[in-house]
């Protein structure tokens, strides 16, 4: 997890504003832990399908280049972390959903 975030107190938006940060995309370990909260507390809902939403971590706007890469890493700029989190949800469903899968 990206630690910066954490470390300057940065509330998100919802209810009373919770502190917190992105996963590291780039992180093999991460990508499955990821993917293991998904099946644990998703899956179990009857839910198979996701809408990745949040795959570029944002976790403040209109600030500079520097602090950006502070807070989610130095690719903040590019848009590769969404592939590494989408094959990865996508690798892992696939296993998971051997019977389901046409």
């Amino acid at each position: 997890m990206y630690q910066q975030a954490v470390k300057d107190s940065i509330r998100d938006w919802i209810g009373p504003g919770y502190i917190g940060s992105f996963y590291d995309a780039y992180a093999e370990g991460a990508r499955k832990l990821f993917w293991k909260q998904m099946e644990d507390h998703l899956y179990p809902l009857g839910i198979d399908a996701w809408w990745m939403d949040a795959s570029e971590p944002n976790v403040r706007d209109c600030t500079d280049l520097a602090y950006r890469k502070a807070l989610c890493g130095p690719d903040c700029s590019r848009s590769v972390r969404p592939i590494f989190q989408c094959v990865c949800v996508d690798e892992c469903l696939r296993l998971f959903m051997t019977d389901n899968v046409p």
